[in-house]
């Protein structure tokens, strides 16, 4: 279990190095993430197992300070290959005592943790950024632009193409501002 993968690159094939070149992603750019409602809580789950008074957190659940140095790793690193034997060693547990603790203190895995934070960068770059989709399926850490859009379909409920067209149409339509 060690060496078992998070990430949702293809194994053997470069994964893009991140660039400098776009800004942060906000909190705020959080959509849904699947019609069914599949990690509703993703971002409410962590950040309350983090922010929250320590009595609120299951008995064995991994302190917050440790939480959240895996999750700035995590948002550092998502263009790259991320395993749980790294992001164990970030939080300085062992592989299984890191999976089992951060599972009790999210509510999910650290797999669907990281695919949620690549979908939501990659919302976010869909969105703000004019990229080709092969550019924006490396920068989330995807080795090739079939599997992100067969992941980001899954996860979001549509094509990152038609997500594309979706939120273009709600800013550029005057009728639907705010």
């Amino acid at each position: 279990m060690s060496n078992a993968r998070v990430t949702s690159s293809m194994k053997g094939q470069p994964s893009a190095e991140r660039s400098g070149g776009s800004a942060p992603m906000p909190p705020s750019v959080v959509v849904p993430v699947s019609p069914r409602g599949y990690w509703k809580s993703l971002g409410a789950n962590s950040a309350s197992a983090v922010n929250g008074d320590p009595g609120d957190r299951p008995q064995s659940a991994m302190p917050g300070q440790r939480l959240n140095r895996v999750m700035a790793f995590i948002d550092e690193n998502l263009s790259v290959d991320l395993y749980i034997s790294t992001l164990a060693e970030v939080a300085g547990m062992s592989s299984f005592y890191f999976c089992r603790t951060f599972k009790q203190t999210t509510g999910i895995t650290p797999h669907q943790f990281v695919l949620g934070r690549r979908m939501e960068l990659a919302k976010h770059l869909l969105q703000h950024e004019r990229m080709p989709l092969m550019e924006v399926a490396q920068k989330v850490g995807f080795a090739d632009q079939s599997q992100f859009t067969r992941v980001f379909r899954k996860i979001v409920g549509t094509t990152p193409s038609q997500f594309r067209k979706q939120t273009k149409n709600l800013t550029t339509d005057p009728a639907r501002r705010d």
